[in-house]
């Protein structure tokens, strides 16, 4: 019989070869590791991106914020030198606006109070009260949601000992006058008509000595504009029937 065939392998050789196998092994291993790291640093590249923009638009949101503010700002200083020069401001039933405040009194009324000048009065909580103040000229008007139904309160001093305070102004039909008396301080009213084919209306204007040669007047009654509101003579009588006793219970309220 004959002998099979061995293969014989010299030591280093084999050594070798195991050294081959290992290198390929390892460099496969570099490689997958390698790849997943370069997957790993895609995925945080594109979560920085996401951050990045998301930090962009944070700062153009807030660059706009800051827009806002500085437009606000100079909005503000606007109104400010307006009040300096105008001293004008209107109070729509809120609870507390620059030198002048409200306090509700009850869900039907509220209080409007001022320091300069002196006065407070109760009126309802639908109507709203605007004042403008500059220097001793002032004047507080209240006005009721009905077009053309409101009231006005401002000073009036006597030029001279001819200047007759409680005379009606020309064109005026008076056709209700008397003495009154408000929160102490007497006064003279005139119950009167003034207009013609475009505007009309009716009204009544008390007129208080306050002493010193100051008067107070306050205004109230019905207008009707062409323009804006436009009521007939019949519609004005009964507009003035309806809300004169609300005029009265505002005037018994006031205090000086």
């Amino acid at each position: 019989m004959k002998e099979k065939k061995k293969i014989k392998i010299r030591l280093g050789t084999a050594v070798c070869i195991a050294i081959i196998i290992l290198l390929v092994i390892a460099i496969g291993i570099v490689y997958y590791l390698g790849l997943l790291k370069k997957k790993e640093l895609e995925a945080d590249n594109i979560e920085l991106n996401k951050q990045i923009t998301s930090l962009k638009l944070k700062k153009v949101n807030i660059d706009k914020k800051i827009s806002d503010l500085e437009l606000e700002n100079e909005n503000l200083k606007d109104n400010n030198e307006n009040y300096d020069d105008e001293s004008k401001y209107t109070i729509n039933n809120a609870q507390y606006l620059f030198y002048e405040q409200i306090t509700i009194i009850d869900d039907e009324t509220r209080r409007f109070t001022s320091e300069n000048p002196k006065i407070s009065f109760e009126y309802p909580s639908s109507w709203s009260v605007s004042s403008y103040i500059k220097d001793k000229d002032w004047r507080i008007t209240i006005e009721s949601p009905q077009a053309g139904v409101d009231m006005m309160i401002f000073p009036y001093e006597k030029m001279s000992e001819e200047d007759d305070i409680f005379m009606s102004d020309p064109g005026t039909e008076v056709i209700e006058e008397g003495k009154i008396k408000v929160s102490n301080y007497n006064g003279y009213y005139q119950k009167y008509e003034f207009g013609d084919a475009t505007i009309y209306c009716k009204s009544k204007i008390v007129t208080l000595d306050m002493g010193n040669n100051l008067y107070y007047k306050i205004d109230f009654g019905v207008t009707s504009d062409d323009e804006e509101h436009s009521y007939s003579r019949k519609e004005i009588e009964e507009l003035y029937t309806k809300y004169e006793p609300i005029f009265e219970k505002i005037i018994s309220s006031m205090k000086f």
